[in-house]
């Protein structure tokens, strides 16, 4: 499955899936799981990220979320 969109958010995903390997697994069980395919997860400084599975395509398409901004 092909990441795309916000590089940030890519890396993000990316760092925490080098922490924990279960991560990924994990959001894509929750991504399958929604109607709409969406989820959202934040990184470690706390910027929240959604993440938009296109089955067809194959790819998971990840945007800064701008509904909710980190403290600070």
């Amino acid at each position: 499955m092909q990441l795309v969109g916000d590089p940030e958010g890519i890396a993000s995903l990316r760092a925490m899936h080098q922490k924990n390997k279960g991560f990924m697994r994990a959001i894509l069980e929750d991504v399958r799981s929604t109607t709409d395919q969406t989820t959202t997860f934040r990184d470690e400084q706390g910027r929240k990220f959604k993440l938009t599975l296109d089955s067809k395509a194959g790819t998971l398409h990840i945007e800064p979320d701008a509904a909710v901004k980190p403290a600070g």
